[in-house]
Formats: structure tokens, sequence, C-alpha cells
């Protein structure tokens, strides 16, 4: 299963509740959670799309999902106090997976840069070299071609050669 994959699963096995929680204010911990999980979860997937290895911000991600699960699994038990800090904690593992996210994103845009530059640096020089050895081979030539022409030996027509 690609890593991209993984995650869309945890991110949407990680959101039961969300009639629930379209139902509760926008102040509420859970929505913020639930919105703090799908930025992080689209931070994720920019970074993959960038080239970036997020195995760490996966494992991350999949951390924060499980700790909106608790705190929907607490919710329904009940235990408010306690399910809004599970949720509150959510938040924060989010955010910081989206920060990890995008500092990944960058440092493989980064790399990616610095390879294409590297690239056309390598391109230049042998288009140069190519270039300097085709005029070097040329100048050989045209030296010898001519050297050939003006050693030849001018018969005329209609004598043999002896």
């Amino acid at each position: 299963m690609r890593a991209g994959s993984l995650c869309l699963f945890l991110a949407l096995a990680a959101l039961p509740l969300a009639s629930v929680a379209a139902a509760r204010p926008s102040d509420d911990p859970f929505a913020r959670a639930e919105q703090a999980l799908v930025s992080a979860y689209n931070a994720v997937r920019q970074a993959e799309d960038a080239g970036a290895d997020i195995s760490p911000a996966l494992t991350e991600l999949n951390d924060a999902a499980s700790s909106l699960a608790l705190a929907q699994a607490l919710y329904r038990e009940g235990r408010s106090a306690e399910a809004v800090e599970a949720a509150d904690r959510t938040s924060t593992l989010a955010s910081k997976v989206t920060e990890d996210a995008s500092w990944l994103r960058e440092r493989a845009t980064a790399k990616a840069a610095e390879l294409l530059t590297l690239a056309l640096i390598e391109w230049a020089a042998i288009v140069s070299a190519t270039v300097l050895l085709g005029h070097l081979a040329w100048g050989w030539f045209a030296r010898w071609y001519h050297s050939r022409l003006l050693g030849m030996v001018v018969a005329e027509a209609g004598q043999d050669e002896p």
C-alpha cells in the first residue's frame, strides 16, 4: 500500500463522527482537531508529491489520528474533560505534523532544484566540449585535406602515366 493511501486511510478512519462535529460550534476542540488533522494530511500529501521521505510524518500523523479516535471514544463514554484534553493533544500533534511536512516539502523541493542546477551545468559542459572537439576535429580535417589536395600531382589530359 502506498504511503499516501495509508495516510488517507488513517485520516478517514479517524473521522467517523464528522456529523457530530458539524453539529457543535466552530470553537469546539473536536472540530479544531479534525480540521488540524485534515490540514496535516494535506501537508503530508504535498510533501510526498514533492518527493520527500514522509515516513516520520506518517508515524506522527498516525499518532494524531489515534489521539482523535481516543478523544471521540472518551466523548461517547461521557468523559468530556478527558475527551477535550485528547482533542487538544490531537490539534497539537497535527500542527506539528503540518510543520514537519512543510519542512520536508521545502527540503525536497530545494534538493530537486539543486539536482536540476547540477544537471544543467553538466549539460552545458557536455555541449561545450562537443562544440570544442568538433571545431578541433574540423580544423584537423581541413588541414589534412588541403595538404593532401595541394600535394597531388596534376596529370594532363591525354598523357599516359609512366
